[in-house]
């Protein structure tokens, strides 16, 4: 017989200690891959109390970011395209205003090319495309990023993809 959680680990609310007195968990403030990481670094050290602190460590890092785009002069207009594969399903994403894409432009890249950026969104989502494999080929960029949320980033690397449908 399956076990309640309850049963196997604690469970608290946020109405229960000892979470009593804590701000509640935030949210994305403008939406899921959208806010920036300045943006949801701040309400984290305002949480802590510790504002001015957060304020500090953000420019020190956007002072670090600027450093790493001067040293590496070679990003400057490249393009570039990050992907999860998950579940056997290649999640792209495909918009400059995503935030990803847009540390990676802080960072001298020029953003997603414009055969990515066409790339219908999948139901539900702005700025993210699920493409199947014989259209991978479609994916163009001077520099392709993947990761995988279910480690099987090698089942993708091992099977070569289908050739793409003609246009």
């Amino acid at each position: 017989m399956a076990q309640q959680v309850g049963e196997t680990c604690p469970v608290a609310s946020w109405d229960e200690a000892p979470y009593d007195g804590l701000p509640a968990p935030s949210s994305p403030l403008n939406g899921l891959g959208k806010d920036t990481w300045q943006e949801a670094h701040l309400p984290v050290g305002k949480a802590l109390g510790r504002t001015g602190r957060a304020g500090e460590l953000v420019t020190e890092v956007e002072g670090k970011i600027a450093d790493a785009r001067k040293a590496n002069s070679v990003f400057a207009g490249k393009t570039v395209t990050f992907f999860n594969y998950a579940g056997a399903v290649l999640y792209l994403i495909h918009s400059n205003e995503d935030t990803s894409i847009k540390f990676l432009r802080a960072l001298g890249f020029a953003g997603v090319s414009d055969t990515v950026a066409a790339m219908p969104n999948m139901q539900g989502s702005s700025g993210r495309a699920e493409v199947s494999p014989e259209l991978y080929s479609k994916i163009e960029a001077d520099l392709i990023i993947g990761t995988s949320s279910d480690g099987k980033l090698d089942t993708l690397t091992a099977t070569p993809p289908s050739p793409a449908s003609p246009p």
